[in-house]
């Protein structure tokens, strides 16, 4: 089966960006609290596991679905089911399916 690049690079690059954005955030934030900090473990969190995505492995589809998962369950608790943040979670663990299906073994 014919391997396919882009569904990949685009979530990965899309969540290294972000997470680096998130980092730079929290950095330049000054001091913070422990609730005003939480971007910076989040951001780290989204750019690791954007660039595992980049390399295409099986590995890296395991570690979206978990962080996926993670996040539905914390914003979910946080803001409820019909927000946009949830949402955009539970499409990224439907989409995790056809990126193992395509995953270089």
């Amino acid at each position: 089966m014919k391997s396919r690049p882009l569904m990949f690079v685009a979530p990965g690059t899309i969540m290294l960006i972000a997470g680096f954005g998130f980092m730079v955030a929290a950095a330049v934030g000054g001091r913070l609290s422990s609730e005003a900090a939480l971007p910076l473990p989040f951001g780290f969190t989204t750019a690791a596991t954007g660039a595992m995505l980049l390399t295409r492995t099986p590995l890296a589809v395991f570690f979206l679905f978990i962080y996926a998962v993670a996040v539905l369950i914390i914003s979910s608790r946080d803001v409820g089911f019909l927000h946009p943040v949830p949402l955009l979670y539970f499409a990224l663990i439907s989409y995790c399916l056809p990126l193992a299906r395509h995953a270089k073994a």
